[in-house]
């Protein structure tokens, strides 16, 4: 799971420019050599977001404290309560401050765990934030199974490895935001494979399979972007791999890592999502924007406006590039470029049929302006229906609209999306007229996340926020923090 949050500091009302805290926080199960479950929090932080102060030795160092709570079924395990510092400096007029990073790993036996995380800028007092989450360690002792998928910005073997920092002598640099921008053409991963010896058999070979598939067009990625690799058995297999993204075009992908044993037998996988922007030529979207539309069904689509109106509903499930299209063609564009891109835009979706296709879309948007349109807002326009569109629906939803206190909200929870367990939207309607309810908050990889949404959701009497205070008075009958937490 990894948590990135932009932190407030010591806001000052009518302030031009606040100072502001930004770290990466992202925790994930392992095992050691022996097979010992373990949990491994890495920390990141922007060197020119926290305080520098002198140390002992007369230099300037920023310090950050993670303090970690560690509980399962609501007995208190173990605290964990750590540093992380910058780099010394001898000055820091006017200089760039680097960001740095930290690894902490904590032994954990297998389990479902609640980790309460406070962190501390320890030369800002006004710095702490504070947030809960689940994790569940599961690695059985006698049957395969597979860590979590790192991806790295570099990767390579080293001769001289840093107990610290690398791994199974290999030496790497992060892939913090699991973002890869056009500047990046390789795309570096690793994982950890456990008890083949013993799932799949002593002095076996046994395979490797990794592929991509694009959760905008939900097609598989063939070619150089599936790869296959033979491995020899063993406690503790680390498999890493490179890829040639040059011609990966921009998009949201799921990374899936899929481990065969005897008779090409799935036996255990493991899945990440990534979001990858680039500048160079979109090849497969430039060859189907060159396929001709007519004598499909979209030459029936003759009325402009309807055109206009088909091509921006689908805005809640289109690719990066897609979506720039849209916005910058579906009011002023031509008729014939607009069909062009919305056979396009179906075809790269169901190449057989891309017609159907779009009727299955096109019943969710019907469904969905039934339930959400508000006013002159279609319902595809409003944050829940474009959550509801991208994702899918939610496995459960939650909804208080009593609370005098607070305002109306709805908790929408996923069981499982893109192999992220538990994730939760936070909507809520702030002008109490309209049924039109804004994303608030959401621990989904990538959406909005907002460390003040408690504070803004109770503030309906004074709607004044404190920065500084990120809990919320316990008025009697708000009950906003247990249902976020414990709503599963």
């Amino acid at each position: 799971m990894k948590r990135i949050f932009l932190i407030l500091i010591g806001f000052i009302a009518f302030s031009a420019q606040a100072q502001k805290l930004s770290a990466v926080i992202d925790y994930r199960p392992y095992c050691d050599q022996e097979l010992d479950p373990y949990l491994e929090v890495s920390s990141f932080f922007g060197g020119n977001s926290v305080r520098y102060a002198k140390n002992q030795a007369d230099f300037f160092e920023a310090e950050v404290r993670i303090t970690i709570d560690i509980m399962k079924e609501g007995q208190f395990v173990r605290k964990v309560d750590y540093v992380v510092a910058s780099e010394m400096l001898e000055d820091t007029t006017g200089v760039n401050k680097t960001d740095f990073w930290g690894i902490k790993r904590i032994s954990l036996l297998n389990g479902t765990y609640n980790l309460n995380f406070t962190i501390q800028d320890m030369n800002n007092e006004e710095s702490k934030v504070q947030f809960e989450d689940l994790v569940k360690i599961a690695f059985p002792q006698d049957t395969v199974s597979v860590s979590g998928i790192s991806l790295h910005e570099q990767i390579a073997k080293t001769d001289d490895p840093d107990p610290y920092f690398d791994k199974h002598g290999y030496t790497s640099i992060p892939l913090i935001y699991n973002y890869l921008p056009s500047v990046l053409n390789k795309l570096y991963f690793s994982t950890e494979i456990y008890n083949t010896e013993k799932g799949i058999g002593p002095n076996t070979t046994f395979m490797v399979r990794s592929s991509l598939k694009n959760l905008n067009t939900k097609r598989q990625m063939g070619g150089e972007f599936t790869t296959v690799q033979r491995m020899q058995s063993a406690p503790l297999v680390y498999f890493v791999k490179e890829l040639d993204i040059t011609q990966l075009y921009t998009g949201n992908y799921l990374l899936t890592v899929e481990v065969y044993g005897a008779d090409s037998i799935l036996v255990a996988t493991s899945q990440t999502v990534f979001e990858r922007n680039n500048d160079a030529p979109f090849l497969e979207e430039e060859v189907v924007l060159n396929k001709d539309y007519r004598g499909t069904f979209v030459e029936k689509i003759t009325d402009p406006k309807q055109m206009r109106e088909y091509v921006a509903c689908l805005l809640p499930i289109a690719s990066i590039s897609e979506n720039n299209f849209i916005r910058n063609h579906v009011r002023k564009g031509e008729m014939q470029d607009l069909q062009r891109f919305f056979y396009a835009f179906w075809y790269l979706r169901n190449d057989e049929n891309p017609q159907e296709e779009w009727l299955k879309y096109y019943e969710k948007i019907k469904y969905i302006d039934k339930l959400y349109t508000t006013g002159n807002m279609k319902g595809y326009r409003t944050d829940r229906g474009r959550v509801f569109l991208q994702y899918g629906p939610p496995s459960s939803v939650y909804e208080s609209a009593f609370d005098s206190h607070s305002y109306p909200y709805e908790i929408w929870t996923y069981d499982m999306l893109d192999n992220q367990t538990n994730v939760r939207f936070i909507f809520y309607n702030v002008d109490l007229v309209s049924k039109n309810y804004e994303l608030l908050h959401s621990d989904k990889i990538g959406e909005v996340q907002d460390p003040f949404w408690k504070v803004k959701l109770v503030n309906r009497k004074t709607p004044i926020y404190n920065f500084d205070d990120k809990s919320i008075e316990q008025y009697y009958g708000n009950t906003v923090e247990d249902d976020w937490f414990y709503l599963r």
